[in-house]
């Protein structure tokens, strides 16, 4: 399967106070927590760019508003994601015919345009994508993922591909074209989301089906007001996000 060509879905939302990383507001107020989650969004973005993937933007709400054209204005291709819950958006993006190959938006033009925020000037492939990619899905809230990992996950030997998070649950899946509906079933149909039981209960159904699972890199997500200490501890924080948090009053560390 590592022939196949692959897609990174970056599923998110627009930063808007009190809608985005609401969590982290005890911490850093809605203002605060909305514009860290932009620049988790540049971020993540400058990392699929350095992956040399072709990537989607998967946004939640609002596909047409302020935020979205700013995206399409760096020349990426966004789309809307589908109503229901989380697994129900999450199939619709990895399904044949799902969000990514159909729905009310288009490409974005193919020269940088401006941006407000984040050391990107310009977005990655954006070339549309087609039925036949194995997607990856992402979130934004995993600042220390690397690169390679993406691609790693593109060219994963098994049908499906996990990066488990510490918390239990995944920060990314990996889903080849032409899996059956049951598997999609077992990966997205009630599914304990937002628990501790996510990674080990997708595993078990995968195990259940005879479904082999490549494993990836196990990383951390920023959640919680105390993942943003964690964070700016590590020396590989991010610049982007050190200035923002390292600004806070009273200090977050």
């Amino acid at each position: 399967m590592s022939g196949i060509p692959g897609r990174v879905v970056v599923v998110t939302k627009a930063p808007r106070p009190g809608f985005a990383k609401t969590r982290l507001a005890p911490a850093l107020g809605f203002e605060g927590a909305a514009e860290l989650h932009r620049r988790f969004v540049d971020h993540t973005l400058a990392l699929v760019e350095a992956s040399g993937l072709p990537v989607t933007v998967a946004l939640g709400a609002d596909p047409d508003g302020r935020f979205a054209e700013e995206l399409r204005g760096r020349g990426l291709h966004v789309v809307a994601q589908c109503a229901g819950d989380l697994g129900d958006r999450m199939r619709s993006l990895v399904a044949p015919g799902g969000s990514t190959t159909a729905g009310p938006t288009t490409a974005g033009p193919t020269t940088a345009g401006p941006t407000t925020a984040g050391p990107t000037t310009a977005g990655p492939t954006t070339a549309g994508p087609t039925t036949a990619e194995r997607r990856v899905l992402i979130g934004t809230d995993c600042p220390l993922l690397v690169p390679s990992w993406l691609g790693e996950a593109v060219s994963a030997p098994c049908p499906v591909a996990i990066a488990p998070s510490e918390d239990g649950g995944y920060w990314a899946i990996s889903v080849a074209p032409g899996v059956s509906d049951s598997v999609l079933d077992a990966l997205f149909s009630d599914m304990p989301w937002s628990t501790d039981q996510v990674f080990s209960t997708t595993l078990s159904r995968l195990s259940q089906l005879g479904v082999a699972v490549t494993r990836l890199p196990t990383a951390w997500d920023i959640d919680e007001p105390a993942d943003l200490v964690r964070l700016l501890a590590d020396p590989g924080c991010p610049a982007v996000l050190r200035s923002h948090l390292s600004r806070h009053s009273p200090p977050l560390l």
